[in-house]
């Protein structure tokens, strides 16, 4: 975290992350370390992760990040920042981000449960992808 890093112009959206950090702690749903310009987290479901934070989490020296749409709920922390040795959290956008709410179908995070995860016609486990 205290070196460069070619890290950059990443993208990590619609993805579906339950039941993870169940035996560990210092980690995340997703998990960022070290400047990342040009990163985008977006549009993630994230749930039930019990282990410290548990959410997204932008560890030390983490910065340019921009993270935006995520629903994240019964995480300990849902948004974390660990960026103090740097003091990067004000080159990292936050916005319209859904913490600590459980979904309603009714509700605004609706796209985010219906989008998120596996796309219709990808490959599980043991089954061919339908191209």
């Amino acid at each position: 975290y205290d070196r460069p890093t070619p890290a950059g112009n990443n993208r990590c959206e619609f993805n579906h992350i339950h039941h993870v950090m169940t035996d560990l702690q210092d980690g995340g749903a997703v998990y960022t370390l070290s400047n990342q310009p040009g990163t985008l987290i977006r549009s993630n479901h994230l749930h039930d992760n019990p282990g410290t934070p548990g959410g997204i989490y932008l560890d030390e020296g983490s910065g340019f990040i921009e993270v935006t749409g995520n629903l994240a709920y019964r995480v300990p922390t849902p948004m974390n920042y660990n960026n103090r040795n740097q003091d990067r959290i004000a080159t990292c956008k936050e916005h319209d981000n859904f913490f600590d709410a459980v979904p309603d179908p009714s509700g605004a995070p609706r796209h985010l449960l219906i989008r998120a995860g596996i796309e219709p016609g990808w490959p599980r486990p043991g089954r061919q992808r339908a191209d």
